[in-house]
């Protein structure tokens, strides 16, 4: 009786190391965590490919070129005036250049140029018209020949942007890449008086525009042609 007692327990105490070296009822039991030494960690991470620096500047997605449509497209960063990112955007339109030689002549862009987009623009087109008596004259004979009074204003805007290069902060973005911008065209232009009431109006007053003749306010949209040096200076 005692040898068939010790027989049972040796069974279970073999069943239960079973149990244990196979899974059993504990499967679910979480497999031991096993030490990584330093070494083996670093070779872990030298697996994973790196980065390379090929010295060149990351480029600026705010500054793109479609080369099937030939049409440049630059976002400003409206927390900054345009003037303080002229140098971030020359760079990026250098570097489209040299990885596009020859193709950029004779492309377009279209930039919105009002005073909330473009305030450096519209400020020097208003001061300029302020102290410009072909402004004023020019604006009341058409008016007196019955010709609408927004085909002057486009035709001013247009003229006189060119011919003064109101916009120097365009010219210096492309300039570094041997190109230079010419507004081709406009549409939606506005024209206010300072101290008005609204925004147009109190923004000119604040810049101490007068007198409270009208003053052109830029447009909601421009067409510029982008070619090489030498450019144009005349008016279209």
């Amino acid at each position: 009786m005692l040898k068939m007692r010790n027989a049972a327990v040796f069974c279970l105490l073999a069943l239960a190391a079973c149990t244990w070296e196979t899974g059993g009822e504990s499967a679910d039991r979480p497999a031991p965590v096993v030490p990584t030494t330093p070494t083996q960690a670093a070779a872990k991470r030298s697996d994973k490919p790196e980065a390379v620096d090929t010295g060149e500047p990351k480029r600026d997605p705010s500054v793109r070129f479609d080369a099937s449509k030939r049409f440049w497209r630059i976002d400003w960063d409206r927390s900054r005036s345009i003037s303080e990112q002229v140098e971030e955007k020359a760079e990026a339109v250098s570097k489209i250049s040299r990885e596009r030689p020859g193709e950029l002549a004779g492309s377009r862009m279209y930039l919105s140029l009002d005073y909330l987009s473009y305030p450096e623009f519209v400020e020097r087109l208003a001061r300029h018209a302020s102290a410009d008596p072909v402004w004023i004259a020019e604006g009341r004979d058409r008016k007196e020949r019955g010709e609408p009074r927004i085909r002057a204003l486009h035709e001013y805007t247009v003229g006189v942007s060119n011919g003064e290069r109101l916009f120097s902060e365009l010219d210096a973005i492309f300039a570094g890449s041997g190109l230079v911008p010419t507004l081709k065209s406009v549409e939606k232009c506005s024209t206010a008086r300072p101290g008005a009431k609204g925004g147009m109006g109190e923004w000119l007053k604040g810049r101490g525009l007068g007198p409270k003749a009208p003053l052109p306010m830029g447009c909601l949209m421009g067409t510029f042609e982008i070619s090489t040096f030498p450019a144009r200076r005349d008016r279209p």
